[in-house]
Formats: C-alpha cells, structure tokens, sequence
C-alpha cells in the first residue's frame, strides 16, 4: 500500500505544535499560563519515541495517543515486523491519515536496540562531543504599550518588560544540562527567577538520575504529578487515562509547583524504583504573631516591597520512593510513598484546608490490558481519607471506543502535588463523578461525545451549600474535501450556585451552553484559512437572569518553504457580561500558552511571524491588541490591558 501525499511537506514542525496542542487546549477555560504544557510537547518532539522498541505505555505518552491507537501500533509491527520509517504509519488499517500526521513528529525509528551511552565512549572526546551534542537557546522580551497607571499605584520598583532566558545542552540523548532565569513586569532584578537542572541516563545501575529541578509523574495523579494536566476537551478519550513520564527535568518559568534536590530511578527485570529527594522554598505569607502560613502566592510576582517580603518564606523538605512492575504490554502496577514536612504550620481558612506542619501520601496504582480492555486506577491514602480514581476503556472496534470513570476525592483529602482528573482540573479535593465518553470514526467523520455528572460534597467557591452539576458535550469532525476540515461543536453545562432569591441567598441552577462551528480549508499548498462562529448562552431561569454571547473570527495562515511562517486573526466579540464570555485559545511565541476570556462588545487582532534563519536560528514576533467599546483602558490597572508586542530568539545547534 503506498504511503498517501496527502498531506503538503511545507507543514512545518510549528505547524505540527498547533494542531497537537490545539487539539489539547481548545476546550479549556482555564486562563492561567499552561507553558509546561507546551514544554512537555516540544520535550517529546526534541526526543522522539522509537516505535520499533516502544511499549502501550511509551506510546501513551504521546499527546492524542489513546489506547487504542497504540495497539494498534503494536499489533502491526508484531505482523509486520520492524517499521522502516515513521511514514509507515500511514499503511496502518484502522490508523486515519490526520491522526498519523500528527503522530509522525513525535516518534523515529531504530532497527537495532541501543547499547547505552558506553558504546561511543572509545571514541575521540572531542568529535563524539560535538558530532552527538545539541543546543539550544531561547530568549524573549515581552512588552505590554499600552501606558497604565498601575506602576506609581503599586510602587513597582523594576522596568515594565518581560524577559525569559533558557538554555538546553544535550549529549547523545544521555545527558542534559539547562538553566533559565525569567523577569515578570514590575520586577527589578533580571534573574528574579532561576531553575537548574543535570540529567543523566543509563548510568551504570541508574536509568535515570536529575539533580536540581525537576517534576514527578506517577499513577493516575492522585500523588504526584506536574502542575499542569489535561482537562475535558475535544477529545473525549485521550485526557481520561494519564501516563507518567516518572521523573523528568523540569523546564518552565512556573515559579511554584516542581521539585529541587536529586532523585534517580534504578531497573532490575520488570521492577523500576525510583527514590527522590528536594528542599524547595516557595513564597508564602506568614503571620508574624502565631507563625502561621496563612497563605502561599503562586503568581511569582516580586515587584514591590509587599511581594518581596514574602518571597522564599516557606520551605518544604520531602523525601520518598516509587516502586513499579511492568509486564509487557499486560500489566504495570505500582506503589508511592512521600513524606513531606514544611518549616511553618498551615493555618485553615476554610474546614478542609491543610492544617499542620507535616504530610504523608500512599498510593497504588494500576494499569491493566485484556484484550479489547483497560483497566486503570489509582488509590491514595494521605492518613485522614482516601481519595482514588478508577476507569475502563473499551475498544469495541477499531472506529469505536468506550470509556468510563469514577472519581471519588473526599472534602479532607489534602492534595498536595498531584493533579487529578476531574471538574475542577488539579483540585483532586471536595469531587465525586462519573464520566462517560466515546469516540467513533463514521464514514461522515468522528464524533467525540462524553457525559460528565459530579456533585461538590462541600461548599465551593461560588456555592454556600453542597452542590452538584453535570456537562454534556458533542463534536463532530468531518472532511467534506480533501484539504478542509469541519468541526461542529455542542456544549453544555449546569450547575447549582449561590444566588439572591426573594431577598434571600440560595441555591439556584445555572446553565451555560454554547454552540460552534467551524471549517478549516487550504485555498492553496501554503495557505490555509479559518472561521469561527460561536454562541454562548448564560441562563438562571429561577432569577430570571439571561445572558448571551457570540464570537467570530477569520484565521490565517501562511507557510513558505518551511522557513517562514505567518498567522493572523481578527476576533469579533459580543457578550453581556464575564458571564457569557468566550474563550479564544490562539496561536502565541513558542513555548508559550494562553486562553483568553473575552467579553464585553470589541474585538481583538494578532499578527505572528516566524522565520527560520541559517537552519539554527528562528526569529519570531508577536503584536496583538483588544479593543472594547465604551472602555477608557487607561483607567483599569495594567493586567487587564492587552496590547502586546513580543520578541523571541531560538538558536538549535
């Protein structure tokens, strides 16, 4: 079967970036930073997975690999044999060509195992060093124009500019050194933030040793687990199901939520411990009469004499191991342990809130494949209750697939570092729901359909009482032609919140739904347009409260000799109020991630270039601006302006 041409060889890895983690972020309302996000994405492309050696689990790890399409994988290498090329992904039957596209960048092939990094070591020092080394180096100035007067009202002591360094030096796959120091706006000092990290593998008896910063991914997140994570999305499978990386460096400018001492994990057979240590301090702001921490900042800002008072406060020491078995391709199970300990006691603001000085988490996890099923869950214990998540995915046929889970996180479970699916993404804390999801590939396109109820033991923000809600959410994807692609997308969410009724504050239900279309098409081989049109419903029917919003755009894209790249949009908005904003996830600098709410009556406009210089060096430049009608922007404090002009620099050697 020849391999299709589908698919223009002027899609540059930019380009590839785009469709992995739109497809991922699209859906979020989140409106904070998701950077690590995109730094987990690059760290995979920089490292691709060899899919002559790889397992269900390694191919997991891959962003919209679900557990079907790594058997699938599987199964046609153990047919096959060895894959010649990534391009022979294409052949594989029940595998679309859309989704081999995006797999593609992500893996390579191999048709010998490596030894490890003894094997070159006889060779001369200096030609292996830099015929097996690569670096790279990104720098970024970020500069919002437009003049506020947040800086005499705040007293910021440092220059309105944002700057990030980052430097990544890697030998032969095996060992990797980087740094990076970032300064936000209003900061003073220009490395305001440092992270550091060495990371060697296969080291004698060691897979893998990190010395500095570093994450821990491990289980179904109920532990441990990064800061950031997948929520509900386009896809109603992938995001479900988590696959740690165990210990991987850590890379981001997210001042808060990683890890600083050294950890290192040790292989014997199918066993695979891994045993950490860090002492990192953090910002917090103590009560001077009792000591307290009262509360813990994770914005990261230090730009006046208040925000630098708090700045490392508090320290935390933790210490534990993970151990795991792995049966190839059946079965991996696993144990955690962590005890961690704080230099100041947490003082409750609310019943449930961390209180003490010390914590302990147990966990055991599980990932079991029979046949056409997976099994996955995870239980943990942190010595007042015990919160755990379990699922099954079900592969009826290779264009149809079922999951289900059922999260159960008590109100008194503390939640230290783990990241825990769910309604409220990484809260892991106060939730019990069932979600049910499936995907089928129909000859009129893929539907993604998922069904998600949960009710809030406990008061949450915005509900006085114990609440519950539920979400329903439809997308279909389709290809009427050969270079178009359209989505139509239906949503919709209910939840009980607190609300004034008769002069009396209550519980009422509230609904948000929204609806969208939109269609993708190349007009020519380096042109590739697309529009948007979306309404959002706001409604409490018991107050009488109506709400409504719409949002369209026209997207452009322009790709020439995979050298340059040029995107633009235009956003119109209308909404009522923040209650009916729409979320635009756009396209931004590399490395960088952000959903932006929008609402009130304006629009919104960005340009971003991209130019591949010398093959080492990429150039790239962002300008976007929001523009509200009825609003003096001068008279708001500097976070809520947008009008941003970025430079970034990445040089790969």
């Amino acid at each position: 079967m020849a391999i299709p041409t589908l698919y223009s060889q002027s899609d540059s890895l930019t380009n590839q970036y785009e469709e992995v983690i739109n497809n991922l972020l699209d859906e979020s309302t989140e409106t904070s930073d998701n950077s690590e996000l995109y730094d987990n994405v690059e760290e995979l492309l920089n490292n691709p997975i060899d899919i002559n050696f790889a397992q269900i689990n390694d191919l997991e790890k891959i962003p919209s690999i679900d557990f079907t399409t790594a058997r699938l994988i599987i199964e046609y290498r153990i047919k096959h044999g060895k894959f010649s090329s990534p391009q022979e992904l294409y052949n594989i039957k029940g595998l679309t060509g859309e989704k081999a596209k995006l797999i593609i960048p992500f893996v390579k092939v191999n048709h010998s195992k490596k030894n490890g990094p003894n094997k070159n070591r006889q060779k001369v020092f200096p030609s292996w060093l830099i015929n097996n080394s690569k670096l790279n180096v990104r720098s970024r100035t970020t500069k919002k124009l437009e003049k506020t007067r947040n800086y005499p009202l705040y007293n910021f002591m440092g220059s309105p500019y944002k700057f990030y360094n980052r430097f990544n030096y890697k030998v032969n796959n095996y060992y990797k050194f980087g740094f990076l120091t970032e300064k936000d706006p209003g900061e003073k000092s220009f490395y305001d933030f440092t992270s550091y990290y060495l990371s060697i593998k296969h080291l004698s008896v060691f897979n893998n040793i990190v010395l500095g910063d570093y994450m821990m991914e491990f289980g179904q997140g109920l532990a441990l687990w990064s800061s950031y994570g997948y929520s509900k999305g386009n896809d109603a499978i992938y995001p479900v199901k988590k696959n740690g990386r165990g210990i991987v460096p850590y890379t981001s400018s997210g001042e808060n939520k990683f890890f600083r001492g050294i950890a290192a994990t040790i292989n014997f057979d199918n066993f695979n411990l891994t045993s950490f240590y860090s002492l990192h301090q953090f910002d917090a702001n103590i009560d001077s009469a009792s000591g307290f921490i009262v509360s813990t900042p994770i914005n990261g800002f230090h730009r006046n004499s208040l925000e630098i008072s708090r700045k490392d406060k508090g320290s935390e020491r933790l210490y534990g191991v993970n151990l795991s078995f792995t049966l190839k391709n059946i079965l991996k199970t696993g144990f955690l342990f962590y005890n961690s300990f704080f230099n100041h006691s947490f003082t409750p603001q609310k019943r449930f809130d961390k209180s003490g000085r010390e914590f302990r988490s147990y966990s055991v996890f599980y990932d079991l494949i029979l046949n056409g099923f997976n099994l996955f869950g995870e239980f943990n214990y942190n010595g007042k209750s015990i919160a755990s998540i379990n699922g099954l995915l079900f592969q009826a046929t290779n264009d149809l697939i079922f999951t289900t889970t059922v999260r159960s996180y008590p109100s008194n479970f503390v939640n230290l570092h783990g990241y825990g699916f769910g309604e409220k993404a990484g809260k892991t804390q106060n939730e019990f729901g069932i979600y049910l999801g499936l995907k089928w590939r129909t000859f009129l396109g893929t539907i993604n359909l998922y069904y998600d109820q949960f009710k809030f033991p406990y008061p949450i923000f915005r509900a006085v009482l114990p609440s519950a809600g539920d979400e329903l959410f439809f997308n279909w994807i389709s290809k009427p032609f050969k270079s178009s692609k359209f989505i139509f997308r239906f949503k919709e969410e209910n939840k009980f919140v607190t609300g004034e009724l008769n002069l009396f504050r209550t519980m009422v239900k509230r609904s948000r739904k929204s609806v969208r279309t939109e269609l993708t098409f190349k007009a020519f081989k380096n042109l590739r347009l697309r529009e948007r049109f979306e309404l959002n419903y706001f409604n409490i029917r018991s107050m009488n409260l109506k709400e409504n919003g719409f949002l369209f755009f026209h997207d452009i894209r322009y790709t020439h000799s995979n050298r340059l790249n040029i995107y633009g949009r235009i956003i119109f908005f209308k909404t009522d109020s923040f209650n009916s904003a729409v979320y635009e996830f756009e396209n931004d600098l590399r490395g960088v991630l952000y959903n932006i709410p929008l609402y009130g009556k304006g629009f919104r406009w960005y340009l971003l270039f991209s130019y591949r210089l010398f093959s080492h060096y990429i150039l790239s430049m962002k300008y976007s601006e929001t523009i509200k009608y009825g609003v003096d922007f001068t008279s708001l404090s500097g976070e809520q302006l947008d009008n941003i002009l970025s430079f970034q620099v990445d040089i790969n050697f």
